[in-house]
């Protein structure tokens, strides 16, 4: 059974980084490919000293499984690592990011002008949050754990799982235990990545990179 879970977010994308990005398509940068590859290499054990001093709370396990949301922003990446590391893998719809219909590739600020209601109940309450024609958020709660607890029961001892960050926000805020509203806390930048442990039985989230200052919010 699963001990380890590491929840990878995708790169930076070829698009700007102030629109809501869930069902739209854009490809990693060569920047966004880059700190891929350097994420996967901090969580895995290492061969040689690269000089680098990380995180005590970074557990470094050998990855047995991939599964990947079939976006290409998080697919691509996917696909050539687990063919240069003959990896087993899964593209799973259920952690593909939220679907925000008609706010897909609209502006934050366009949206926050345009439908104040629904922005404000992304934040405050997002148990009734409905972007028009996308997906509500209680679906997109009930298929993202439905996948996660589905990826617990793998016979493997590490998974990663290629993402994006509403789904890992989601996801680390249930584990914590945190209401659905307080997920933008556990906000990861391009790259970034969570780990989920099993300890004494229970699982427990172990270690989250720390969110990038710079930009306050990321739908992608």
């Amino acid at each position: 059974m699963v001990k380890l879970i590491t929840l990878l977010r995708h790169g930076e994308v070829d698009a700007r980084d102030d629109i809501f990005r869930g069902s739209a398509e854009h490809e990693l940068t060569k920047k966004g490919w880059q700190s891929m590859r350097k994420s996967m290499q901090e969580i895995q054990p290492s061969k040689k000293s690269s000089g680098r001093v990380l995180s005590r709370k970074i557990t470094r396990m050998k990855v047995d499984f991939l599964v990947t949301s079939p976006r290409i922003r998080c697919f691509k990446f996917a696909e050539q690592y687990k063919n240069d590391n003959q990896l087993p893998w899964k593209i799973d719809k259920e952690i593909a990011e939220m679907d925000f219909g008609d706010w897909e590739e609209q502006t934050f600020e366009k949206t926050k002008i345009s439908d104040p209601k629904q922005y404000s109940l992304m934040y405050q309450n997002p148990e009734r949050f409905h972007p028009p024609n996308g997906e509500k958020y209680l679906d997109f709660q009930k298929r993202t754990l439905s996948a996660f607890n589905r990826i617990k029961t793998l016979r493997v001892n590490h998974v990663v799982i290629i993402t994006h960050a509403g789904v890992i926000s989601h996801l680390v805020s249930h584990v914590c235990g945190d209401p659905a509203k307080n997920w933008s806390k556990y906000y990861l930048p391009y790259g970034g990545y969570g780990q989920i442990k099993k300890v004494s039985g229970k699982w427990k989230v172990t270690y989250i990179r720390p969110g990038n200052s710079e930009l306050g919010e990321s739908f992608s």
